[in-house]
């Protein structure tokens, strides 16, 4: 696509639809030739704290302990931290999010996380 192609289309859910348009933008960045050759082939994932706790709080919630689309719970990684963290499971914040997201499979409460983990990276920021 180049800046300033637009592409239109619907997206349709049973028996609703939503005109949806993409418009082609120009690139927002520009690095050096010295930085592409430092960076080039090389990969760099970051994940803030704040994020990660936000996500260990979730998975310390109740609805976070059952619903498998809020919190992967098949990984070593998940183990680790329920085997770290539990002792603080009833801390006020953990509570702060069962208040919150209080059904599992439940979009409202995939919303609410969403703004929790967004708040938390604008206050740490």
């Amino acid at each position: 696509m180049r800046p300033g192609d637009t592409v239109q289309f619907y997206i349709l859910h049973n028996t609703d639809s939503a005109l949806t348009e993409i418009v082609g933008v120009s690139k927002n960045v520009n690095f050096t030739d010295e930085y592409i050759a430092a960076h080039n082939g090389k990969h760099d994932v970051k994940i803030p704290e704040v994020h990660e706790l936000a996500n260990i709080l979730v998975a310390l919630s109740d609805i976070g302990r059952i619903d498998s689309n809020l919190v992967d719970m098949t990984t070593p990684y998940y183990q680790d931290v329920i085997r770290h963290f539990l002792p603080y499971r009833h801390h006020s914040i953990v509570n702060l999010v069962d208040k919150h997201i209080r059904k599992p499979r439940d979009h409202q409460s995939y919303f609410v996380l969403l703004q929790f983990e967004n708040e938390c990276l604008r206050i740490s920021l």
